[in-house]
């Protein structure tokens, strides 16, 4: 296993990040379990497990290795893309490199953008919106969750 030469860069933005995969990195930083960080988002518990991974994976800098997994990895590297104007040279080839690699194995509808999920812990609530009580798949973040984002 080698590795990832970007792990520290790719760790200081994903700290910053406001979305799923910014606050499964936190929340794991700060000690809460998989539960916690289920019922604290009101989440998924399978969904938080699914974010954690997807997170370890890119840190280590490993491939997904089935269509599943590249579902949350690309969603990772995505979210980074809102850093772009800060990476290194380095670290921007390389998760452009990533997301053209999922794009030619996996998701070959892959728009290489940045991850676009309005949900965020702590936001308050738009005025006049109703609360989406059933879980649903974000189709940018890829998690089911209870948030505002439709």
């Amino acid at each position: 296993m080698t590795i990832n030469p970007h792990r520290d860069e790719i760790a200081d933005y994903l700290r910053r990040a406001s979305c799923h995969f910014g606050h499964t990195f936190r929340e794991e930083r700060d000690g809460l379990s998989v539960d916690e960080a289920a019922e604290k988002r009101d989440v998924g518990r399978d969904q938080v497990a699914s974010c954690r991974r997807a997170v370890y994976r890119v840190l280590a800098g490993e491939f997904s290795a089935n269509e599943t997994q590249a579902t949350y990895d690309e969603a990772v590297y995505r979210a980074l893309l809102h850093f772009r104007g800060e990476m290194s040279v380095g670290l921007r080839q390389y998760v452009l490199g990533q997301l053209t690699r999922f794009k030619a194995e996996w998701l070959p509808d892959l728009k290489v953008e940045p991850l676009q999920c309005p949900y965020a812990v702590g936001s308050p609530a738009k005025a006049g919106a109703v609360k989406v009580r059933e879980p649903r798949v974000c189709p940018d973040c890829h998690t089911a969750h209870a948030g505002d984002c439709w």
